[in-house]
């Protein structure tokens, strides 16, 4: 429903990402939506809660979030592309035109020159997981070639969720088939 509000203009529509700026020339393309799974703004990122503070005067995200022109998004967590995007992209950053840097940078940098356009929902509805130290990152850097040394998923946690899909595994794929068994037996 959200898509089709917004005509048939857009390239790529980002609905998680790490970062990024609006465009300050054209903050009065935003709209504020309704959104009941959105938390509280003490619960985001600062990045995030800056940007509501600061560029959309909001105090409070609780149910809402705000859809605005893309300018230069960082991280592709998630993000759907029209079909003409899909083609712009391919043209863009494809191989076509040469390209040597990560793909997010390049989708950023296109869509700030303006050759791709689209929208960014803020706060992200998909955001990372994390479960502690460098593993969170595919980047080496802050790994130094060494193993990962994680506790797995279970502990980890995800930063900006009403309800994290990750943190209601456990309950949803719950099962003790003998005790089940035992319970219909009874």
């Amino acid at each position: 429903m959200l898509i089709l509000s917004l005509g048939c203009d857009w390239d790529e529509l980002f609905v998680g990402q790490c970062g990024g700026k609006p465009n300050k020339d054209r903050l009065d393309l935003h709209q504020i939506v309704a959104d009941p799974h959105t938390p509280g703004i003490e619960d985001h990122m600062p990045w995030v809660q800056k940007e509501m503070r600061n560029m959309w005067n909001l105090t409070d995200t609780e149910g809402i979030r705000v859809i605005a022109p893309t300018f230069q998004p960082i991280c592709l967590m998630g993000y759907g592309l029209s079909r003409m995007g899909a083609m712009r992209m391919l043209y863009q950053i494809g191989g076509w035109r040469p390209f040597g840097h990560p793909v997010d940078n390049e989708i950023a940098w296109r869509t700030g020159e303006g050759v791709l356009s689209g929208y960014t929902l803020q706060p992200p509805a998909i955001v990372s997981w994390r479960v502690g130290g460098a593993q969170d990152s595919d980047n080496d850097a802050g790994m130094n070639a060494k193993p990962v040394q994680s506790l797995g998923n279970m502990n980890g946690k995800s930063v900006g969720l009403k309800n994290s899909v990750r943190k209601s595994l456990e309950k949803f794929f719950e099962k003790n088939w003998w005790k089940d068994m035992e319970n219909e037996r009874r």
